[in-house]
């Protein structure tokens, strides 16, 4: 299908843009797109499905959120790790009172 007209309507595209089939008939797009959304909510908004979707959709936020905190644990883990070298650091430093390097 494809647009015909004012844009109100939709032909058959192989005869309006190749000519290469017989159907000249045309429909209005209003009510091609009402019966297409009937359909789809007729067929996909059932309670079965509805349940099922709502079950996948649970499992992926589940496995997000494992993967969130397993993520936000692993930061954690480097963050003490770069905090002790630093205090190492500035240990060292007052230990050995610096270098000349750091005094200026």
């Amino acid at each position: 299908m494809t647009v015909a007209g004012e844009h109100r309507r939709l032909a058959c595209a192989n005869h309006r843009e190749r000519d290469t089939c017989t159907n000249r008939r045309t429909v209005l797009r209003d009510h091609v797109l009402e019966r297409v959304l009937t359909g789809l909510k007729h067929r996909l908004l059932t309670p079965e499905l509805v349940e099922a979707f709502v079950l996948d959709y649970i499992a992926e936020v589940n496995l997000a959120n494992r993967e969130a905190t397993a993520r936000q644990s692993l930061l954690e883990t480097d963050l003490a790790r770069i905090d002790r070298q630093i205090r190492t650091l500035v240990q060292t430093i007052a230990d050995t009172g610096g270098s000349r390097a750091l005094s200026g």
